[in-house]
């Protein structure tokens, strides 16, 4: 609800904003804001934060599809939730989320027939 009733929330600042930093690392920044109408524009901004540890710079005219030079360097959102959360050492991946999973669904619609 906050973005539908306060300004500053399409403010293009990253710090404390979770919401802003997402855009502003994916080498976006918001312009036009219209609150009444509910409408903004996002803008491809010229210099992408948060790619890997150093930051690339894409010009506008290397994103055209018939540009002379050819676009270089990764995509800006590689690299985009790096450090946002830690994996446990050990901890397997593969193993389900819930395994009683199978017990309910058998329970709710019997078990499973292989044929």
């Amino acid at each position: 609800m906050s973005a539908y009733r306060h300004r500053p929330w399409w403010a293009n600042e990253a710090q404390g904003h979770s919401h802003a930093k997402a855009w502003l690392e994916a080498g976006y920044v918001t312009e036009q804001v219209d609150m009444a109408a509910k409408k903004l524009v996002f803008v491809r901004a010229n210099r992408v934060r948060g790619v890997g540890e150093d930051t690339k710079t894409f010009s506008h005219a290397s994103l055209e599809p018939n540009a002379s030079t050819k676009r270089t360097g990764a995509h800006p959102l590689i690299g985009a939730l790096k450090g946002t959360f830690t994996i446990e050492p050990g901890y397997d991946l593969t193993q389900p989320a819930m395994p009683e999973w199978a017990d309910l669904i058998d329970e709710k619609y019997g078990p499973e027939k292989s044929e």
